[in-house]
């Protein structure tokens, strides 16, 4: 709508879409005005100067805040490319709208379609679309009835999309997000400490776990992941280049870590060449 000059204007009833020619009438109505570049209207939250009433994010979060939660929500998102939802009333509407998003999509991306591939229900194996496909040179290619297994990218689309839209119109809880591979500090009640001991370890948070209500970091100290429910999470705490674990990394490193002695295979097949510390000292290092 707005590429075709008309300008929009969404209210809390409704949304007004106005001819090209609209002005407003007082300047000072523009309690906020965002430019649009690359197809986005993206709010600079640095640059941002409220006026009066404005009520929207910046009244809600600070900077930091805002970007914090941006960054958990962007780690934890699992977005649907290359899908195109509709929503039909009945299924007799498949056709019509298959029919129009086919001829759009060969527009939009200059090619041509070539194969449908779809399961036996009558919503795709049907005159109108027989006729369609013929017309346009399309090939179409139908699983076995009641054998969705042969169909399997677009049942599992499918069950995804279902359960996103269950999860529309009630509000989730987002406390127990955090930033994936931040700094954590837990307290230490697995190991024997001596008075003088510190009473706390330092950890990155590396996962939710899947079979309790806790959080799965690791331990730089014992270079172990644990689970624990009692953490404090730094998310404020900044990523230093070199920071962490280095076997993430670096294969060598892991196996230095794990105190690994390489083992090397001689040309006869009851060879067997070993270090010395694998094979200890006094004996020799090469048996049959």
């Amino acid at each position: 709508m707005c590429d075709k000059k008309n300008n929009v204007l969404f209210t809390d009833t409704g949304c007004f879409v106005l001819s090209p020619d609209f002005k407003l009438a007082d300047e000072s109505q523009v309690l906020l005005k965002v430019p649009r570049k690359n197809n986005m209207y993206s709010v600079d939250m640095k640059n941002i100067v409220p006026k009066e009433s404005l009520t929207c994010l910046v009244a809600k979060a600070t900077l930091d805040e805002s970007i914090l939660w941006h960054r958990r929500l962007g780690k934890a998102t699992q977005s649907l490319l290359f899908t195109w939802v509709f929503f039909l009333a009945t299924k007799d509407e498949t056709s019509g709208i298959l029919k129009s998003f086919i001829t759009e999509i060969e527009n939009l991306v200059d090619k041509k379609l070539k194969i449908i591939r779809c399961d036996n229900g009558t919503k795709f194996k049907n005159r109108v679309m027989s006729e369609f496909c013929e017309k346009k040179g399309i090939k179409k290619e139908f699983s076995i009835a009641r054998t969705p297994q042969q169909n399997g990218i677009a049942e599992r689309r499918n069950r995804t999309l279902i359960k996103a839209a269950r999860t529309i119109g009630r509000t989730p809880a987002l406390s127990f997000m955090r930033l994936f591979g931040c700094h954590v500090t837990i307290l230490n009640t697995l190991y024997y400490l001596g008075k003088f001991d510190g009473k706390s370890d330092e950890r990155f948070f590396v996962r939710y776990s899947m079979n309790s209500k806790a959080f799965r970091v690791y331990n730089i100290r014992t270079r172990k992941v644990e689970e624990n429910l009692h953490i404090r999470f730094l998310e404020d705490k900044p990523f230093i280049a070199g920071d962490g674990p280095k076997w993430l990394f670096d294969i060598d490193v892991l196996i230095k870590s794990m105190n690994y002695v390489p083992i090397i295979a001689g040309t006869n097949s009851n060879d067997f060449v070993g270090t010395e510390e694998s094979i200890g000292a006094g004996h020799s290092s090469k048996e049959t």
